[in-house]
């Protein structure tokens, strides 16, 4: 994997994120840390303007939740070996298209490391369109 690129959505992630965006949700944040082999991932945040989302769309936070370890796990620019690393990874819906972050911090003084951003969207144009339009 380019270390400067994401994985696609799969056809229900992306209709998952539509969903959310639709029902108040801005932005999607999970903080991660690991060193010497152990590794561990904090829960999915989230910003919206209402509270009751998450008990509404579970099975759309489960399904990005996924999505974002599969990016994680995928990198070879994040490594928990020896002294490790710590950051995050967020999805920003306040946009027409959809955008996601990673930050990532090394041991040396715990500044930014690593910093890529880039957009997200299912492998073809054409399962965003069939998404977008089931949803519109």
């Amino acid at each position: 994997m380019n270390e400067e690129n994401f994985l696609p959505l799969t056809l229900e992630e992306y209709q998952s994120l539509i969903r959310l965006k639709k029902a108040g949700v801005r932005w999607l944040e999970m903080f991660f840390h690991g060193s010497y082999g152990v590794t561990g991932y904090d829960r999915l945040w989230f910003g919206s303007y209402s509270k009751t989302i998450a008990e509404d769309f579970e099975e759309d936070f489960k399904r990005i939740k996924k999505y974002l370890y599969r990016n994680l796990d995928a990198r070879s620019d994040i490594s928990f070996d020896g002294s490790g690393c710590q950051g995050r990874i967020d999805i920003d819906l306040t946009k027409d298209e959809f955008l996601i972050s990673l930050k990532t911090q090394v041991p040396a003084a715990w500044q930014d490391d690593v910093c890529v951003s880039a957009k997200i969207a299912p492998a073809t144009e054409l399962e965003a369109l069939a998404a977008e339009v089931s949803h519109g």
